[in-house]
């Protein structure tokens, strides 16, 4: 009897070790689980090219110049648009775009406004690109910050009538700032003038 008590003493024993082996497995296969899950629930970056036709590498994390170029020039154009009157309505304009301007720019752009008031007054603007994208026009100088050059038909009218078709290049530099994706999902902003706008005479 003693002996068939002990028997069943180290079937108990092997048993109990063998349901702490599995506890301690499905506790790391839990811990390898949330882990899994806490990073999935991360937001990752992921910038495509514009021409995909042959394939291409894609690397999360990293900013492709044409969705920078795409950022300038979908920001600028948006400020510099006004269907009734420029005087009041680029101030709205700029004001709502705040998340995506430094405010030193904002500064800028409110200075030249005020010295031009009279003149914007009773003015509609919008621009047409005129050059298609390629990458001679995004430069990198380090690795936060680029210069994008637009060139773009810069047209006002007055009373209906056109009175200004200019072609102008802006080059703009844009900066990346750890900012809220809520309101900016770019997280860059424009930062000014890398040279002043130039009007052009020749757009080849």
């Amino acid at each position: 009897m003693i002996r068939r008590f002990a028997f069943i003493d180290d079937n108990l024993s092997a048993h109990i070790r063998t349901l702490r082996w599995t506890v301690a497995a499905l506790t790391i296969l839990l811990a390898i689980t949330a882990i899994g899950l806490y990073g999935s629930n991360r937001t990752h970056r992921l910038s495509l090219p514009p021409r995909l036709i042959y394939g291409a590498d894609i690397e999360t994390g990293v900013i492709h110049p044409w969705e920078v170029y795409s950022f300038a020039g979908y920001i600028w154009q948006l400020m510099n648009r006004c269907e009734t009157d420029c005087s009041m309505e680029l101030p709205e304009r700029q004001q709502r775009m705040t998340r995506f301007i430094t405010p030193a720019f904002a500064a800028d752009l409110e200075r030249d406004r005020s010295a031009r008031i009279a003149e914007l007054k009773g003015r509609t603007r919008y621009m047409l690109p005129i050059r298609n994208w390629n990458s001679a026009l995004v430069t990198q100088p380090d690795s936060d910050r680029w210069h994008v050059t637009l060139d773009v038909d810069l047209v006002e009218t007055l009373r209906s009538v056109e009175i200004k078709r200019t072609p102008v290049r802006y080059t703009l530099m844009v900066t990346l700032l750890r900012v809220d994706p809520e309101f900016n999902p770019w997280g860059l902003m424009l930062d000014g003038f890398a040279i002043p706008p130039q009007r052009l005479e020749d757009r080849n």
